[in-house]
């Protein structure tokens, strides 16, 4: 048996009715495929245009189970290639190599070409379908029908040049736009792409962007509106673009495309275009963007572009996801549309807004929100969910509060009333320095005052019964603590690094704790327990000294 050879067919393919039956031994030609001009055929390590016909051969093997090898063979009787038809998955080809399960199909039509994505496939339809066993077969007379594909390996498509731009072959009559293979060839200065280009006699159109990573002498681009994509990190690092134009036809940006993309100032985003995230990530010269009317922003799509300062939010979004603007520094201000429902809590993440107008279609926002800037929520009256009061969101009949802004300052009084203080809820708001919770609260969220470094005082009311894990960590200025006489529980690492605390007097009504709730808290030699707990006073205050450790954090 020759050894087997993988080919590719960049044409339109025309053929015959092919039987194929299982009880023939020997080889024969049973189809034709005809090539159009100049049709590319790759083969083993090599390629060449190809015309005419290549005849199609058939062997049926019997080892394990039944397969059909078909191959090729020009007039001059050279081999071309060969594909093999199996009838189980991972069937092994004499030990050596693995073949996908290919499925029979029964079809209404004696021939059909379909497209799945770049792979060709001619279906060959016999006389009979039926569930394939072993029995059946070695008995069966009628012909089985079979998938036959011819398949184009996206990394081996035809590329060509054509007035400085290169292509690569998508398939059918499409071209995307590359670099040069040379990496001494760089575009520079201007680049225009033609909505079409023609190569050896046919005409393709141009729809993608794939490759034009790293062009440091690129300054604008051009693009035509038959694009319809921008892969994934197409314009990675070219980093000396200034101007580029985003047709309508473009229906999607996909992940990274013009990261580090420092010098573009201005841009519209086309009207129904899908923008993934990191899309513009650290495009630093970033001043003004038209957002279209996509329905959500992705995690981290305009990270670090520290040149914007305001961003109007059309009314067709729905969320604003993990970390859109995180690191734009100089973002001040920020409208939020109605239509708008859910804010990530890190979505402004390190930018400059002092103050957030949250309309009345809002329903969700996730603490913490980590603006260090951030001073004041403002909730529109009419919100049916939400409320705010001194630039606090609480959920309406003001029963639970939802999120405090990480750069309020001073004492927080929260509300008698309120019952529900929601996990991460006042997490780094590093500015707030007293804390009175009232006794109608009944449950404190996990790390509800996480990071609160510059907290000194936490009063905690008589309705509190359990305080979880973490709540109090790296609060680092924490001095006086006072404890409601409802707390039975309290959690590992509550006061976790808490460096300020001096003394603790821990209520008599505490049932369950962890030796870990003051870890890390060196300045803590006065601690007042319930007397079942002093058998463990060593334990305890060994975590706080730093001689026990629970190892993680």
């Amino acid at each position: 048996m020759e050894d087997r050879k993988e080919f590719l067919i960049h044409s339109k393919v025309y053929t015959e009715e092919v039987h194929i039956g299982l009880s023939a031994k020997t080889s024969k030609v049973v189809g034709t495929i005809e090539f159009e001009e100049d049709d590319l055929i790759y083969e083993g390590l090599g390629h060449k245009y190809f015309n005419g016909k290549l005849d199609l051969y058939r062997q049926n093997y019997y080892i394990g189970e039944w397969m059909v090898d078909l191959w090729g063979r020009d007039k001059a009787g050279t081999l071309v290639g060969e594909s093999i038809f199996g009838g189980y998955a991972e069937a092994e080809w004499e030990g050596d190599s693995t073949i996908a399960l290919l499925r029979f199909w029964k079809l209404t039509k004696v021939e059909e070409k379909v497209k799945r994505g770049r792979n060709y496939y001619v279906i060959y339809s016999g006389k009979r379908h039926w569930d394939i066993d072993e029995e059946l077969y070695q008995r069966e007379k009628d012909f089985l029908p079979v998938l036959f594909s011819l398949a184009t390996d996206p990394a081996n498509d035809v590329e060509f040049e054509s007035d400085g731009v290169y292509y690569i072959n998508n398939g059918f009559n499409t071209v995307a736009v590359v670099k040069s293979e040379d990496e001494n060839l760089h575009y520079k200065g201007c680049l225009t792409i033609p909505p079409t280009v023609s190569f050896r006699k046919k005409s393709y159109t141009v729809t993608e962007i794939r490759d034009v990573q790293n062009c440091n002498e690129l300054t604008e681009v051009k693009l035509p509106d038959t694009i319809t994509l921008i892969a994934q990190n197409a314009f990675f690092g070219s980093h000396n673009i200034q101007t580029i134009n985003l047709p309508d036809s473009i229906k999607t940006i996909e992940e990274g495309a013009f990261w580090g993309c420092t010098k573009i100032q201005k841009l519209d985003l086309p009207k129904n275009c899908g923008v993934a995230r990191y899309a513009f990530a650290f495009c630093e010269g970033l001043k003004e963007i038209s957002l279209n009317e996509q329905t959500s922003y992705q995690s981290e799509t305009f990270r670090k572009c520290i040149s914007l300062e305001k961003i109007v939010l059309p009314h067709t979004v729905r969320e604003l996801r993990h970390g859109v603007f995180r690191g734009c520094s100089n973002l001040k201000k920020v409208e939020l549309n109605e239509g708008l429902k859910s804010i990530d809590g890190d979505c402004f993440a390190g930018c400059a807004i002092e103050e957030l107008r949250i309309p009345k279609t809002v329903r969700v926002i996730d603490a913490p929100l980590e603006c260090n800037s951030l001073k004041n929520i403002i909730v529109d009256p009419d919100n049916d969910a939400l409320c705010s009061v001194d630039g606090v969101v609480y959920s309406e009949g003001m029963k639970r509060l939802e999120v405090c802004p990480t750069g309020k300052e001073g004492e927080v009084v929260i509300p008698d009333g309120v019952v529900y203080i929601e996990s991460h809820a006042f997490q780094s708001c590093s500015r707030i320095t007293k804390v009175v919770i009232p006794d109608s609260v009944l449950f404190i969220g996990w790390e509800s005052f996480y990071g609160c470094r510059n907290l000194h005082t936490v009063i905690i009311g008589n309705g509190v019964d359990r305080i979880q894990k973490n709540t109090f960590a790296r609060c680092e200025s924490l001095s006086t603590l006072v404890i409601g006489s409802s707390v039975e529980s309290i959690e590992e690492k509550a006061f976790y690094g808490c460096k300020s605390l001096t003394r603790v007097d821990l209520p008599n009504t505490i049932k369950h704790y962890s030796m870990s709730l003051f870890e890390k808290c060196p300045n803590l030699t006065e601690l007042t327990m319930p007397e079942w707990m002093e058998r463990h006073r060593k334990d305890i205050m060994d975590y706080a000294s730093g001689k026990k450790s629970t190892g993680w954090f």
